[in-house]
């Protein structure tokens, strides 16, 4: 991600946003452009900048996958608050989303209920399109072996 932040495109649309701040006529972005410039600012360890960004963002498109899924993740990692992700969890809309599906997993292993993301993660495995199955695969396997659960993992890559 850290070489995205380098390109034209990208430099484009964060120009776009902070010149919309500062004159107070906000350039229409997309959802997940935003979404992008809070993670950018997240890195650069200007969280609050990036929670500002995300609450615009869901002022413009509430319910969306990606500005609720970036908040739901900073809840459980950096404040440690699986009922704040839980909650956020809930005002996605779009529930059929693989984001929907990871974050939810993400949360029952926060909660130490690897047996429930892993049976879950099967659950909705069975209805992903054909053509995603290795990437999808490939992206729990992500998930369970930052959780150090080596097992679980291997069970994905096969």
């Amino acid at each position: 991600m850290d070489s995205y932040y380098n390109t034209k495109r990208f430099k484009a649309v964060l120009k776009s946003y902070e010149d919309g701040l500062k004159s107070g006529n906000n350039a229409f972005l997309d959802s997940d452009d935003l979404v992008e410039i809070a993670q950018f600012y997240y890195s650069m360890g200007r969280r609050n900048d990036a929670v500002e960004v995300i609450q615009y963002a869901l002022r413009i498109f509430p319910g969306a996958v990606g500005p609720l899924a970036l908040l739901s993740r900073m809840a459980l990692f950096h404040e440690n608050d699986t009922e704040k992700a839980r909650r956020l969890l809930s005002q996605i809309e779009a529930k059929q989303d693989v984001e929907y599906s990871y974050l939810k997993a993400e949360i029952m292993m926060a909660e130490k209920d690897f047996t429930g993301a892993s049976c879950y993660l099967d659950e909705c495995h069975q209805s992903i399109d054909k053509d995603m199955l290795d990437e999808v695969a490939m992206d729990v396997c992500g998930l369970f072996l930052d959780y150090d659960r080596v097992d679980e993992a291997e069970l994905w890559l096969n």
